[in-house]
Protein backbone atom coordinates (compact mmCIF):
# COMPACT_ATOMS: atom_id res chain seq x y z
CA UNK A 1 0.00 0.00 0.00
CA UNK A 2 2.87 2.42 0.76
CA UNK A 3 4.36 1.74 -2.66
CA UNK A 4 1.01 2.33 -4.36
CA UNK A 5 0.52 5.62 -2.49
CA UNK A 6 4.02 6.76 -3.46
CA UNK A 7 3.44 5.92 -7.14
CA UNK A 8 0.09 7.79 -7.15
CA UNK A 9 1.70 10.82 -5.48
CA UNK A 10 4.55 10.89 -8.04
CA UNK A 11 2.09 10.59 -10.95
CA UNK A 12 -0.06 13.38 -9.53
CA UNK A 13 2.87 15.77 -9.30
CA UNK A 14 4.22 14.81 -12.75
CA UNK A 15 0.87 15.49 -14.38
CA UNK A 16 0.49 18.65 -12.32
CA UNK A 17 3.81 19.87 -13.67
CA UNK A 18 2.27 19.90 -17.15
CA UNK A 19 -1.03 21.50 -16.11
CA UNK A 20 -1.61 25.13 -17.03
CA UNK A 21 -4.05 25.95 -14.22
CA UNK A 22 -2.32 24.39 -11.24
CA UNK A 23 -4.24 25.00 -8.05
CA UNK A 24 -3.76 23.61 -4.57
CA UNK A 25 -6.92 23.26 -2.50
CA UNK A 26 -7.83 22.59 1.10
CA UNK A 27 -11.31 21.85 2.35
CA UNK A 28 -13.36 20.78 5.32
CA UNK A 29 -16.96 19.89 6.01
CA UNK A 30 -19.40 17.48 7.51
CA UNK A 31 -22.92 16.22 7.52
CA UNK A 32 -25.00 13.18 8.30
CA UNK A 33 -23.92 9.54 8.10
CA UNK A 34 -26.55 6.92 7.25
CA UNK A 35 -25.80 3.21 7.78
CA UNK A 36 -27.06 0.84 5.06
CA UNK A 37 -27.39 -2.92 4.57
CA UNK A 38 -26.50 -4.96 7.68
CA UNK A 39 -25.02 -1.89 9.42
CA UNK A 40 -28.54 -0.43 9.71
CA UNK A 41 -29.51 -3.39 11.92
CA UNK A 42 -27.26 -2.24 14.77
CA UNK A 43 -26.51 1.45 14.03
CA UNK A 44 -28.58 4.63 13.77
CA UNK A 45 -28.06 7.79 11.72
CA UNK A 46 -24.99 9.69 12.94
CA UNK A 47 -22.65 12.46 11.86
CA UNK A 48 -19.39 12.80 9.96
CA UNK A 49 -16.62 15.28 9.36
CA UNK A 50 -13.69 15.52 6.94
CA UNK A 51 -10.68 17.52 5.84
CA UNK A 52 -9.09 17.21 2.43
CA UNK A 53 -6.24 18.38 0.27
CA UNK A 54 -6.56 18.59 -3.52
CA UNK A 55 -4.40 19.32 -6.51
CA UNK A 56 -6.15 20.56 -9.68
CA UNK A 57 -4.77 19.16 -12.91
CA UNK A 58 -7.20 21.19 -15.02
CA UNK A 59 -10.38 23.19 -14.53
CA UNK A 60 -12.30 19.88 -14.65
CA UNK A 61 -10.16 17.33 -12.80
CA UNK A 62 -8.60 17.30 -9.34
CA UNK A 63 -7.21 14.60 -7.10
CA UNK A 64 -6.08 14.42 -3.52
CA UNK A 65 -6.51 12.88 -0.10
CA UNK A 66 -9.35 12.87 2.43
CA UNK A 67 -9.20 12.26 6.16
CA UNK A 68 -12.69 11.36 7.32
CA UNK A 69 -14.47 10.48 10.54
CA UNK A 70 -18.00 9.09 10.97
CA UNK A 71 -19.81 8.16 14.17
CA UNK A 72 -22.99 6.06 14.31
CA UNK A 73 -24.93 5.67 17.58
CA UNK A 74 -25.66 2.03 18.39
CA UNK A 75 -29.22 0.76 18.61
CA UNK A 76 -30.13 -0.30 22.14
CA UNK A 77 -31.15 -3.91 22.62
CA UNK A 78 -32.83 -4.71 25.97
CA UNK A 79 -30.78 -2.78 28.53
CA UNK A 80 -27.44 -2.77 26.70
CA UNK A 81 -26.36 0.74 25.72
CA UNK A 82 -23.27 0.32 23.53
CA UNK A 83 -20.69 2.93 22.50
CA UNK A 84 -20.94 4.48 19.05
CA UNK A 85 -19.69 2.68 15.97
CA UNK A 86 -16.80 4.74 14.58
CA UNK A 87 -15.19 4.80 11.12
CA UNK A 88 -11.93 6.64 10.36
CA UNK A 89 -10.83 6.88 6.73
CA UNK A 90 -7.68 7.82 4.80
CA UNK A 91 -8.69 7.96 1.14
CA UNK A 92 -7.23 8.85 -2.26
CA UNK A 93 -9.87 10.66 -4.33
CA UNK A 94 -10.26 11.79 -7.93
CA UNK A 95 -13.07 14.15 -8.98
CA UNK A 96 -14.36 15.36 -12.33
CA UNK A 97 -16.33 18.63 -12.43
CA UNK A 98 -18.62 19.33 -15.37
CA UNK A 99 -17.77 22.87 -16.40
CA UNK A 100 -20.27 25.24 -17.93
CA UNK A 101 -21.10 28.92 -18.02
CA UNK A 102 -23.56 28.50 -15.14
CA UNK A 103 -22.65 29.12 -11.51
CA UNK A 104 -23.57 25.62 -10.31
CA UNK A 105 -21.19 22.85 -11.37
CA UNK A 106 -22.09 19.17 -10.92
CA UNK A 107 -19.28 16.74 -10.12
CA UNK A 108 -18.62 13.03 -9.76
CA UNK A 109 -15.83 11.40 -7.76
CA UNK A 110 -14.35 8.00 -6.96
CA UNK A 111 -12.19 7.17 -3.97
CA UNK A 112 -10.48 4.30 -2.22
CA UNK A 113 -8.18 3.73 0.68
CA UNK A 114 -7.80 2.54 4.24
CA UNK A 115 -10.68 2.44 6.73
CA UNK A 116 -10.31 1.80 10.45
CA UNK A 117 -13.61 0.67 11.98
CA UNK A 118 -14.73 0.09 15.55
CA UNK A 119 -18.13 -1.61 15.29
CA UNK A 120 -20.32 -2.17 18.35
CA UNK A 121 -23.40 -4.35 18.05
CA UNK A 122 -25.67 -6.63 20.06
CA UNK A 123 -26.41 -10.24 19.22
CA UNK A 124 -29.25 -12.36 20.59
CA UNK A 125 -27.67 -15.71 21.40
CA UNK A 126 -30.52 -17.79 22.82
CA UNK A 127 -34.00 -16.74 23.78
CA UNK A 128 -33.53 -13.92 26.28
CA UNK A 129 -29.73 -13.78 26.38
CA UNK A 130 -28.16 -10.76 24.65
CA UNK A 131 -24.42 -10.41 24.10
CA UNK A 132 -22.52 -7.30 22.97
CA UNK A 133 -19.75 -7.56 20.41
CA UNK A 134 -16.97 -5.02 19.77
CA UNK A 135 -15.13 -5.51 16.46
CA UNK A 136 -12.08 -3.41 15.58
CA UNK A 137 -10.70 -3.78 12.07
CA UNK A 138 -8.54 -2.03 9.49
CA UNK A 139 -9.40 -2.81 5.90
CA UNK A 140 -9.49 -1.32 2.43
CA UNK A 141 -12.61 0.14 0.93
CA UNK A 142 -13.91 2.29 -1.90
CA UNK A 143 -16.81 4.48 -2.88
CA UNK A 144 -18.40 6.95 -5.26
CA UNK A 145 -19.74 10.46 -4.82
CA UNK A 146 -21.93 12.90 -6.75
CA UNK A 147 -22.79 16.48 -5.96
CA UNK A 148 -22.76 20.13 -6.97
CA UNK A 149 -20.37 23.03 -6.37
CA UNK A 150 -21.00 26.73 -6.33
CA UNK A 151 -18.00 28.89 -5.61
CA UNK A 152 -16.29 27.59 -2.48
CA UNK A 153 -19.30 25.55 -1.28
CA UNK A 154 -20.19 22.00 -2.25
CA UNK A 155 -23.03 19.60 -1.42
CA UNK A 156 -22.55 15.91 -2.13
CA UNK A 157 -23.77 12.37 -1.46
CA UNK A 158 -21.16 9.61 -1.10
CA UNK A 159 -21.57 5.83 -0.82
CA UNK A 160 -18.81 3.98 1.10
CA UNK A 161 -18.10 0.24 1.08
CA UNK A 162 -15.71 -0.83 3.86
CA UNK A 163 -14.53 -4.36 3.15
CA UNK A 164 -17.59 -6.56 3.05
CA UNK A 165 -19.03 -5.83 6.47
CA UNK A 166 -19.90 -2.12 6.65
CA UNK A 167 -21.62 0.17 4.12
CA UNK A 168 -22.84 3.71 4.65
CA UNK A 169 -23.96 6.91 2.90
CA UNK A 170 -22.71 10.41 3.70
CA UNK A 171 -24.64 13.59 2.90
CA UNK A 172 -22.08 16.40 3.24
CA UNK A 173 -21.68 20.13 2.95
CA UNK A 174 -18.11 21.30 2.37
CA UNK A 175 -16.08 24.47 2.00
CA UNK A 176 -12.89 24.60 -0.09
CA UNK A 177 -10.18 27.18 -0.70
CA UNK A 178 -7.90 27.04 -3.75
CA UNK A 179 -4.53 28.71 -4.18
CA UNK A 180 -2.66 29.16 -7.45
CA UNK A 181 0.76 27.49 -7.47
CA UNK A 182 3.60 27.92 -9.93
Amino acid sequence: MKTLALIVAILMFCVAGNAQNRMLGFGFGGGIAIPTDDAADYSKIGFDGFVNGMLSFSSSFNAGVILGYASFPSKMVDTLNLPNTVVRAFLLRGAYTFTSEQRIHPYIAAFGGLYHTKINKCLTVTGNEVVSVNITDSSYGYGVEAGVRRGHLSVGVAYHVVGFDFKYVLVNVGYSLFFKIR
